[in-house]
């Protein structure tokens, strides 16, 4: 149960803006699922440490941890989480000034409301504001709507629900 309760603080103080001490939660997180070999959290933590590099403008790094985060699951065969995964490696990628890279990862990824927003994105980093302005045109963001109960598990969706998502769940 710590490594859920990890997990939860990690995401409130990124949330509130406090990513030190995000990061800090996410490193005593990291080590209680290894010490108990909750792989899927393992990648979690993983996950949420990109975020945060993210956040802080350290593109390089979280694309590394990312990358990082990938092999973990293609050792371990978690499956989930790659399609958030690979969306936001392509968002590093997008963000160091690469757009082409971003659009190369993002175009075999399942067409979904991340892979479109981050499409969009990265259509526009690259200056094709059409491409960018027609996905956003006919972007529906409810269409995903979630089940999930907090806590329980990582929540592979889109990387923003299980972190920003849960602001509005608990309104």
């Amino acid at each position: 149960a710590n490594v859920e309760a990890y997990a939860l603080y990690a995401i409130t103080n990124l949330i509130r803006g406090d990513l030190a001490l995000s990061a800090t939660y996410v490193e005593k997180g990291l080590k209680e699922a290894d010490e108990i070999l909750s792989r899927e959290w393992g990648l979690y933590f993983r996950f949420l440490l990109a975020r945060i590099n993210f956040e802080l403008g350290r593109y390089e790094t979280a694309a590394k941890i990312l990358e990082n985060a990938l092999a973990f699951d293609s050792l371990y065969h978690i499956g989930k989480a790659r399609h958030v995964l690979y969306a936001w490696l392509a968002r590093c990628f997008v963000y160091m000034r690469n757009p082409g890279t971003g659009i190369t990862i993002l175009e075999p990824l399942e067409d979904n409301h991340l892979k479109k927003l981050f499409m969009a994105e990265a259509y526009y980093f690259a200056v094709q504001y059409e491409k960018a302005y027609s996905l956003l045109e006919a972007f529906d963001f409810y269409s995903d709507l979630y089940d999930f109960i907090p806590g329980i598990r990582p929540f592979w969706k889109d990387g923003f629900f299980n972190i920003e998502g849960r602001c509005n769940d608990l309104s």
